[in-house]
């Protein structure tokens, strides 16, 4: 039996790319998640360049109070080598070695079984949305 159900949004189901909401409910575990989990190369590439010309747009969003205090940090992989244009950049913005560019936070079952789980959630989405814009912003351009 599978004991969870999952749900993602975004603008192109599961099989997009694209940045996204997703939704984990389990009987052991609750979470949601965001950003871009599997991004192709070139949409790599194009967060890089956003990273680098508007860091400052990015570290505002990490740095928020909510932010840290839901997520943490951004999440994923990281290149061990990088392109020379950003290998001098990784000091001031790490995020550009990334691979993967999402944030995840978890609920206790309290949380879900309490009267103002909803506006937690809604929050956490909220929270997370400026990041979401950021990456699509990116592999728009």
């Amino acid at each position: 039996y599978k004991l969870n159900c999952a749900a993602v949004f975004g603008k192109g189901g599961t099989k997009d790319t694209r940045p996204g909401y997703f939704l984990h409910l389990g009987h052991k575990e609750i979470f949601i998640g965001g950003g871009m989990y599997s991004p192709s190369k070139e949409e790599v590439e194009k967060i890089r360049q956003e990273i680098y010309y508007n860091s400052d747009t990015l570290k505002a969003i990490v740095s928020k109070k909510d932010f840290k205090q839901l997520y943490g940090e951004i999440k994923g992989e990281q290149n061990k080598v990088l392109p020379e244009d950003y290998k001098a950049f990784v000091k001031e913005q790490p995020y550009i070695a990334n691979k993967q560019f999402y944030v995840v936070t978890s609920f206790s079952k309290e949380d879900v079984l309490a009267d103002d789980f909803d506006k937690k959630l809604l929050k956490a989405f909220k929270v997370m949305a400026p990041l979401n814009a950021f990456l699509t912003q990116a592999i728009s351009e």
